[in-house]
């Protein structure tokens, strides 16, 4: 088998690397080389990639369908956030829309949390489409 090396907008399945106890499915969002800037009060997602001299926004839409958290909990049997509001967007990545969805009360970060990534060599970094309610590379 061959691999290839994931591009941007590319969906990928790995196991959960601190635990190593579930598969995770996330969105490639950087490559090696990359910068990764996140703005978490304008849920701007940006990108200075390699050998570019700056950043730039991700191109996206907000959509006006509603959106409100009704998931089940499997594990708890129960709803979680519900009815908690939640904003979906169109974003672009090399020509690939994808839909995101974002929380508009989000999760509490330490102070200092960073919002600038660099993706090292051998390594992209990824998100998930739920991107409130996601662990991923920014952790």
């Amino acid at each position: 088998v061959t691999w290839s090396i994931p591009e941007r907008g590319d969906v990928i399945v790995f196991i959960e690397p601190l635990k190593n106890s579930e598969d995770w499915i996330k969105r490639v969002v950087a490559l090696p080389g990359d910068r990764v800037k996140f703005d978490f009060a304008s849920r701007q997602l940006s990108l200075k990639r390699k050998g570019d001299t700056q950043f730039r926004p991700v191109p996206r839409k907000r959509l006006a369908e509603p959106c409100s958290y009704m998931d089940k909990n499997e594990k708890l049997g129960e709803d979680w956030h519900p009815g908690r509001p939640c904003e979906f967007y169109e974003e672009t990545l090399d020509g690939r829309t994808i839909q995101v969805v974002y929380d508009m009360v989000p999760r509490q970060l330490p102070m200092g949390f960073p919002h600038e990534w660099q993706v090292p060599e051998g390594c992209v970094f990824v998100m998930g489409d739920n991107r409130d309610n996601s662990e991923y590379s920014r952790f």
